[in-house]
């Protein structure tokens, strides 16, 4: 049979005798429909949204190429930079390992809020270990601060605007009472050695080293591990965690704009 690529979502009924293969929308890597649920190349979720949602997804898929355009080319300083490590004959930095992200603890004596939030009873959650509480109560303290509590779900432009004073509040809280295990910036510099070791990290990847994904598959939420038996990094994870229908992984892309937010609040 005749193999043809077109572009993502443009099919046509006089087509279908052929095996037609369509471009991912992030990564341009061909895929057949209705063959594959994820990108193997970038982890992208391929199903078909509904007409309503085709603005939307529209964005999001714009913001996930601009990732990975930034990804390709940290790959290549990474190459680069395993090269030189060859060339000196030394060995190429591992995977972050939990060594390399001891945080010392410092009492937080002031929880700052740029928005007026009370974040005392996340602090008594987490100071409790009571980890699944203090996550479902970061989102909605999240969603408080993002001013989305009537929406029920955070987008990419509300992270872009979260209160940067109020994103160190959280993280330094469960910085502080997981001795360093979980926290917003524990999961950006995982991600980050991710990028610079894989020659093409992915959602998934990161969902893998996370412990949000098993045998290839995202978990739901009552799956995930509420303890310090899980991975470093796992939590928090609600506030990307709500699920919509009709494209599941979109809602982890916010998950790539807190890292953004976290750069540019410098910290």
């Amino acid at each position: 049979m005749t193999s043809l690529v077109i572009p993502n979502g443009k099919t046509d009924l006089a087509w279908t005798h052929f095996n037609l293969m369509v471009l991912c929308p992030v990564c341009q890597n061909e895929y057949q429909p209705e063959m594959v649920s994820f990108c193997s190349v970038c982890g992208w979720d391929l199903t078909p949204c509904p007409p309503a949602f085709q603005q939307r997804q529209s964005l999001q898929e714009a913001w996930a190429r601009q990732v990975w355009e930034k990804l390709q080319d940290l790959e290549k300083i990474a190459q680069t930079d395993r090269l030189k490590d060859l060339s000196l004959n030394r060995e190429p930095q591992e995977i972050l390992t939990s060594k390399t992200l001891i945080f010392t603890s410092k009492t937080l004596q002031e929880l700052r809020s740029e928005r007026g939030i009370n974040y005392t009873p996340l602090r008594c959650l987490l100071e409790a270990r009571q980890w699944r509480e203090a996550d479902e109560e970061t989102t909605r303290l999240m969603l408080l601060a993002a001013k989305r509590e009537k929406v029920g779900y955070l987008d990419l432009y509300a992270i872009r605007d979260f209160p940067c004073t109020d994103l160190f509040t959280i993280n330094q809280l469960w910085l502080e009472y997981s001795r360093g295990h979980f926290g917003f910036s524990v999961q950006k510099r995982i991600w980050e050695s991710l990028a610079n070791q894989k020659q093409s990290a992915s959602e998934a990847d990161l969902g893998d080293y996370l412990g949000w994904r098993k045998q290839g598959q995202w978990l739901d939420y009552d799956d995930l591990i509420f303890d310090l038996r899980s991975p470093q990094g796992h939590l928090p994870v609600g506030f990307a965690w709500w699920v919509v229908w009709w494209c599941i992984s979109l809602s982890r892309v916010v998950v790539y704009e807190v890292f953004e937010r976290l750069k540019s609040c410098k910290f």
